[in-house]
């Protein structure tokens, strides 16, 4: 359902429960060759994108040489894809649609990082709604309050983070 360089990246940063690997005969346009095999994958709530990489990468191994075989014996049957469908944009992950939307919910926000924004692309500490997080070293940290952060409580631990960082 995604088109692009970083389809993995969007799926999990749209909260998706399911993606895929489809192999495909190349042709002139991006993504559009006719489809040789395809396979899904379930994402789980507890993914991130190296979780699901992993899985997709081993499970892409195996697709491809199943291809390959299917092809040096000639044995695929390929499939037109349906360009009447809605297809999502994967465009590559860049400092432009690496910025926090602190309007939206610690979920969302969550599912943001799942994806793979790294501490490259994004500031280094934020929060959103009852939750604070930090990042260092590309890994992430959410601390979890009983009650919602205020800006006050945000200005306190950055001031404490920034004193333990030096």
């Amino acid at each position: 359902d995604y088109r692009g360089a970083a389809p993995i990246n969007w799926a999990l940063i749209n909260g998706e429960k399911k993606t895929g690997l489809t192999t495909f005969f190349i042709d002139e346009k991006i993504d559009t060759g006719k489809i040789i095999l395809q396979t899904e994958e379930k994402i789980f709530n507890v993914d991130t994108f190296e979780t699901l990489h992993t899985r997709l990468k081993n499970k892409g191994a195996k697709l491809l040489l199943e291809t390959v075989n299917k092809i040096e014996n000639g044995t695929y049957n390929i499939k037109e894809q349906d360009f009447s469908l809605q297809y999502n944009s994967a465009p590559k992950i860049n400092p432009e649609n690496c910025k926090i939307d602190f309007t939206k919910t610690a979920d969302e926000v969550s599912m943001f990082f799942d994806g793979g924004i790294t501490t490259t692309n994004t500031p280094n500490r934020f929060f959103s709604q009852n939750s604070f997080y930090t990042t260092a070293a590309n890994r992430m940290s959410r601390h979890v309050f009983s009650q919602a952060v205020t800006a006050e409580d945000v200005v306190e631990l950055c001031r404490q983070n920034r004193e333990a960082d030096r």
